[in-house]
């Protein structure tokens, strides 16, 4: 099992053997999360800045928090080979976590950083190192493997 690195580590984070989970663009893999992710950002950073954004309801909101837990679930049950990778589920959830960090961004920049904030990037942050870790240990488990 090769652990060569596919592209540098802010466009893909992935080894040769996990190319199915990137993206060629050109010469160069891209994860295909991340991607999807920001195709979920720009847009809502577009809404959200536009005069449109007096037109969200708190549903709309839930919604997209809803399928942003979904989209950390599913991204840890790949992590933990618990759940097959699929390259659909990824386009359908990663956007939604992309359009929760624009909304953080703007409703932040606009209103202050007050305890919502602090309180969902410190879960973020929280997330972001479990899912560090779990994918450290994974990678480093599976490599050590005969």
């Amino acid at each position: 099992m090769s652990r060569t690195p596919l592209a540098p580590q802010w466009l893909s984070h992935h080894h040769v053997d996990e190319a199915d989970r990137c993206v060629r663009i050109g010469d160069t893999h891209v994860c295909r999360r991340c991607l999807a992710m920001f195709a979920g950002f720009f847009p809502a950073l577009a809404l959200l800045v536009s005069p449109w954004n007096d037109d969200l309801q708190s549903g709309d909101i839930g919604l997209v928090l809803a399928l942003t837990v979904v989209a950390g679930i599913e991204f840890v049950q790949v992590v933990r080979h618990r759940m097959p990778y699929s390259a659909r589920r990824v386009l359908v959830l990663s956007p939604a976590p992309g359009a929760v960090l624009a909304w953080l961004g703007v409703t932040g920049f606009a209103d202050g950083l007050g305890p919502a904030h602090l309180a969902f990037g410190a879960f973020g942050l929280a997330a972001l190192t479990v899912l560090f870790w779990f994918g450290t240990v994974e990678r480093s488990t599976r490599a050590s493997r005969p």
